[in-house]
């Protein structure tokens, strides 16, 4: 097709080339201000352009999450849009439930949003596919302030081979590892037996009744809360018993205490003698760094 506009006269002629003829179609006069179209259903009409228009007014609107200033402009001015304030612990997220609908601000719980299902005390932890919880084994206690692993090991700076605290699958202490006072404070629980540590003191308790303590200045009580000795034991103690030819060397230490079994001694008449065996008396002996002695 060939449109050809007379621009005198303001005749636009449509004409069709077949080879070496050309027909016309269609010869349109168009008047000023006005243009031609052409429609599957109506053919070739004449349309009409509008004139210039005046705008009176330019609003902008917003979902609440957001706030708008400076709406309408009726002469000059500057539409500012900002983000609304939300109240604390919210998070923006679709509906709780049901068919899928416009966000909304909701205020954060244990199982909001939707679908993290925690238990209150359950403590959270990231696995390959999300966050996860393990509330029957892994939690934290609010009132009590204590948490509990039922099972498992629990490693803090430290390796395999070498670790502060380490727990078999049964909650038996297997390792324990620590380096001078690093471990100041906290209670460990291993099934019936009680670790704690105060700040500068070390007790060791079974059934919930401490057993073993050893103060801030190093004295070490067995028995009692308030060593006042280097050992300080509330109660009879046992020794090993020897015979005299079985007794350790005494030039090891000197002040080492035993008992034996045979001496020919008894304990009132050989006080500061050197013990000798053979006999069938029962005696405590000291070591003064070159010989066994009854005491």
């Amino acid at each position: 097709h060939i449109y050809n506009l007379d621009s005198v006269t303001h005749t636009i002629t449509v004409q069709f080339v077949d080879g070496a003829s050309i027909f016309t179609l269609a010869q349109v006069i168009v008047p000023a201000g006005n243009f031609l179209r052409y429609g599957q259903e109506t053919g070739w009409q004449v349309g009409t352009v509008l004139g210039p228009g005046t705008v009176t007014s330019v609003g902008l609107t917003m979902p609440a999450e957001f706030t708008v200033t400076g709406s309408p402009v009726t002469s000059a001015g500057i539409l500012t849009v900002a983000k609304a304030t939300q109240a604390a612990n919210t998070f923006y997220a679709g509906p709780a439930s049901g068919v899928a609908a416009t966000p909304t601000f909701r205020t954060m719980s244990v199982n909001n949003p939707v679908g993290w299902g925690f238990t209150a005390g359950s403590i959270p932890f990231m696995t390959s596919t999300g966050i996860a919880q393990d509330s029957g084994n892994f939690f934290f206690d609010v009132s009590s302030h204590t948490m509990t692993l039922k099972q498992g090991r629990i490693i803090i700076d430290g390796t395999n081979a070498n670790q502060i605290f380490q727990f078999n699958s049964s909650g038996v202490v297997n390792s324990w590892w620590g380096v001078g006072n690093a471990i100041l404070g906290g209670l460990l629980s291993v099934d019936a037996g009680t670790i704690v540590t105060g700040l500068g003191s070390y007790v060791i308790a079974t059934n919930s009744v401490e057993r073993l303590r050893v103060d801030q200045t190093g004295k070490v009580g067995i028995g009692t809360t308030s060593p006042l000795i280097l050992l300080d034991v509330n109660g009879p103690i046992g020794a090993k018993v020897y015979t005299v030819a079985t007794l350790p060397s005494a030039v090891a230490k000197a002040g080492q205490f035993a008992f034996v079994s045979d001496a020919t001694q008894t304990a009132a008449a050989g006080i500061g003698t050197i013990v000798a065996g053979g006999g069938a008396n029962f005696v405590p002996v000291y070591s003064d760094g070159t010989n066994w002695k009854i005491i």
